[in-house]
């Protein structure tokens, strides 16, 4: 047996009217929830597929950098050594030629007996500037022929300084009657 609960009418004309309401609030408030998860959903794939694309072109970006330096570096590295090599090789043979040079001035008694003369072991000044341009002269000039790297040769004495320009103007002297000017 049921049993029946009676209600006046206007209860039962409004509960009807209440139902509405309550479940449009809920369909309302559940609509812009399910919207909510949807776009928070959307993100976190978007987001996810970005970095699932990201993080492997960034790795091996970050190795092909780091291997390129490291390329780069090792080949400037070797390039250097080499040139300076080869720079080396250069001024230790200049070095070797103006030493064997230098040994070849050193060993001429003619010119190391001229360059030991001063003025008092002549009667003349005149004699000392012949013997140095006749003896002193004609080394120089070899020297400086057969390695033109050489542009000047000097005898450094005490109280004088020898050298292969003065010598130079004072054979321009001697055939011209004038001093050469070179300005």
């Amino acid at each position: 047996m049921k049993r029946f609960i009676r209600a006046d009418e206007s209860e039962v004309k409004e509960a009807p009217k209440r139902q509405g309401k309550i479940k449009k609030k809920i369909g309302v408030k559940g609509h812009e929830k399910q919207k909510n998860e949807k776009a928070s959903i959307f993100v976190k794939l978007i987001t996810s597929h970005i970095l699932i694309g990201a993080i492997p072109v960034l790795v091996v970006a970050l190795i092909i950098l780091t291997l390129a330096q490291r390329g780069i570096l090792d080949e400037v590295q070797t390039s250097n050594v080499s040139l300076t090599g080869k720079i080396s090789e250069i001024v230790d043979m200049k070095l070797s030629t103006i030493e064997t040079t230098s040994k070849l001035i050193v060993t001429d008694l003619d010119v190391l007996s001229v360059v030991a003369k001063n003025e008092d072991d002549y009667d003349d000044v005149y004699y000392l500037g012949k013997d140095r341009l006749d003896v002193i002269e004609p080394m120089f000039v070899s020297m400086q022929i057969s390695n033109d790297y050489i542009n000047s040769i000097m005898f450094v004495k005490e109280n004088e300084v020898i050298s292969s320009q003065e010598l130079s103007e004072q054979e321009s002297i001697e055939e011209n009657g004038t001093r050469r000017s070179d300005n």
